[in-house]
């Protein structure tokens, strides 16, 4: 073992092997009971461990490739303001990558907001980056939302070198050109008093009915 390779001393606790607990149980019944069928059983299992430690670090390589492609060109200033104490990145890319890396995303993103989400919420997150609607925003439980804003149409500034607009528009357009505005997806603190699955316009909604209830 690494002790004994290091010699490094240990100390054993009597509640590794108490029969209450489930790592109890693991260790003086399930183990015992695999290695007389399967002898190699434990070098097997640690294999097993190690590839899918290089598949967790292969998976968060392309979780942080993402993430740099979705904020490779910021949104908007106000596609970025939809929530300023969030994480707001590009859709497209996100709504593109594969499923399983879409919940590395939006776990990862959730634990930069200090958050840990089920797999129910991880879901409804991935789920809400492909099929949710520009302008609406869902709790996923966590205590989180997630919203999308973008889509139509906007300005921005014109690139160093291309041609202005013609004459005769409004003061100062020479210098902005027209462009297409992309979809931003976010993950943000949510709403006080917003629902699991409930929008923000629709919690608002229920706030402002209870308060006429009284």
């Amino acid at each position: 073992s690494y002790l004994r390779a290091h010699d490094l001393e240990w100390i054993d606790d009597s509640s590794n092997e108490d029969p209450r607990w489930a790592r109890g149980r693991i260790r003086t019944q399930v183990m015992p009971a695999l290695e007389r069928q399967e002898p190699d059983v434990v070098p097997r299992l640690l294999a097993l461990s190690a590839a899918a430690a290089r598949t967790d670090r292969l998976l968060q390589a392309c979780t942080d490739l993402l993430l740099e492609r979705a904020n490779a060109e910021s949104p908007p200033t106000s596609q970025r303001a939809v929530d300023r104490n969030g994480v707001v990145l590009l859709r497209d890319p996100l709504a593109s990558a594969p499923g399983e890396l879409r919940a590395h995303v939006v776990r990862s993103v959730a634990r930069r907001l200090d958050r840990t989400l089920t797999a129910g919420g991880t879901r409804a997150g991935v789920e809400f980056i492909s099929e949710g609607r520009s302008g609406s925003r869902v709790a996923i439980g966590g205590g989180l939302q997630t919203g999308l804003r973008g889509r139509g149409h906007g300005t921005r500034e014109r690139p160093p070198g291309s041609r202005p607009v013609a004459s005769g528009r409004a003061r100062g357009a020479r210098d902005r050109t027209h462009c297409r505005r992309r979809s931003a997806w976010s993950l943000s603190p949510a709403a006080p008093g917003m629902e699991i699955g409930r929008s923000h316009a629709t919690a608002h909604r229920h706030a402002e009915t209870q308060e006429a209830v009284r």
